[in-house]
């Protein structure tokens, strides 16, 4: 099992491959800038344990360093 950072991935794109990864077995960080609701929804719905959400914007350095 990996540990896997998904940056953007309470929509779209992002949303999609967290959902991969879980599928597959991996634990998953959803990450969100401002998409909270979205982003607990799919953690709770992902197959799996261990996955969190995690918010930051990645613009921020020092926002990008409280995300540990």
């Amino acid at each position: 099992m990996r540990s896997v950072l998904v940056t953007g991935a309470s929509r779209g794109i992002g949303r999609a491959v967290a959902t991969r990864f879980a599928a597959s077995g991996d634990r998953v960080a959803i990450h969100h800038r401002d998409s909270a609701t979205l982003a607990a929804d799919l953690a709770a719905g992902l197959p799996g344990t261990g996955h969190v959400v995690v918010q930051a914007d990645l613009a921020d350095a020092d926002a990008v360093l409280a995300m540990r």
